[in-house]
């Protein structure tokens, strides 16, 4: 492997390590390290109550981002197609530009599609890129919230769901985000604190 190569890879890697320690703060379902509360006696055999499958989007997919996406494709096939026939080498430019614009739009329509949370008898369950993770409901082990300030300066607010080991966390402002924190309420017979 020679020395370019090498050092592209690690690039990519510490740009895709920057990006995980940036998005972890906001992602629904994950692991805490440094260990958390017993759970609770009183869910040792389940969810208090009988609870309803549901699914609840952390995302919504857009018909803007879908353009976006569509246009940026075309354009980069469009400027591609220039590059290859021996026009100024700007068009190879901008074909890598907007071939990365539209990829970026495509998996953002993806992702707001695929992410949810569920609940159903079992638990909560928490899907994002490819697998599904899940907290029992007889290893919850309290209920909390946790702001998050982006860098805009925007505060969200999130309910997290906890085990010895895993947090599920979900904002105030998702949609159907009453609903599914009047289910866990319900099944775990504990509230949030105020906020």
């Amino acid at each position: 492997m020679d020395r370019e190569t090498l050092d592209s890879l690690i690039a990519l890697a510490l740009i895709g390590t920057a990006g995980w320690l940036a998005m972890r703060r906001v992602l629904p379902g994950r692991r805490l390290f440094l260990g958390g509360k017993p759970p609770l006696p009183h869910l040792a055999v389940g969810a208090r109550v009988t609870v309803p499958p549901a699914r609840y989007p952390l995302g919504q997919k857009s018909r803007a981002v879908a353009v976006m996406a569509w246009s940026g494709a075309v354009l980069a096939v469009g400027c591609g197609t220039a590059a290859a026939a021996g026009a100024d080498i700007t068009f190879a430019g901008l074909a890598l530009s907007f071939a990365i614009i539209g990829a970026t739009m495509a998996f953002s329509q993806w992702f707001a599609g695929r992410a949810h949370i569920r609940v159903d008898r079992v638990g909560l369950h928490t899907r994002l890129l490819l697998g599904e993770s899940t907290l029992r409901w007889n290893e919850v082990s309290g209920l909390s919230t946790r702001f998050v300030v982006l860098r805009s300066g925007m505060q969200l607010l999130y309910l997290c769901v906890q085990s010895p080991d895993r947090e599920v966390a979900f904002p105030t402002s998702m949609q159907g985000a009453q609903a599914l924190r009047a289910t866990i309420e319900a099944a775990t017979g504990q509230t949030w604190p105020p906020f």
